[in-house]
């Protein structure tokens, strides 16, 4: 479990400085400092509010439903970071909505499609693979 938590974190590490570059150089966000601070906020929440859902289950995030309560307090949280997005908060700048949506796009493709059948196939193969015997 500890490998394949790695491996996930490693991905997502990598996905989330890869979007932060997308709105670096696509939505030209090296010149506005609290707009790439705000692109940057929406990255990490929406990775790891995703994320959890994935990781929630050995399986397919798909495969069990999850709490009423972790459904809830994960729409509130999404609820706030969007909210953050479209208005601001202290150095937080506005964004447009195709960029909030573009991050959450990107969290929603990258965690819960691409992580999670790698997760599940790490999962799998650690399950069924049967251990060497030590002398």
């Amino acid at each position: 479990m500890v490998r394949v938590a790695v491996i996930l974190g490693a991905l997502m590490v990598v996905e989330a400085l890869g979007l932060v570059a997308i709105g670096w150089v696509h939505f030209d966000l090296r010149h506005a400092d609290g707009p790439l601070q705000t692109f940057t906020f929406q990255a990490l929440l929406f990775f790891a509010l995703c994320s959890v859902v994935s990781i929630r289950e050995r399986r397919h995030f798909w495969s069990s439903r999850p709490s009423a309560v972790l459904v809830w307090a994960l729409l509130g949280d999404a609820c706030v970071g969007i909210a953050i997005g479209t208005y601001g908060l202290g150095e937080l700048r506005p964004l447009p909505v195709n960029q909030t949506a573009c991050v959450v796009g990107c969290a929603v493709v990258f965690s819960l499609i691409v992580n999670d059948f790698i997760k599940a196939a790490l999962i799998k193969r650690a399950d069924g693979t049967p251990r060497p015997l030590r002398p």
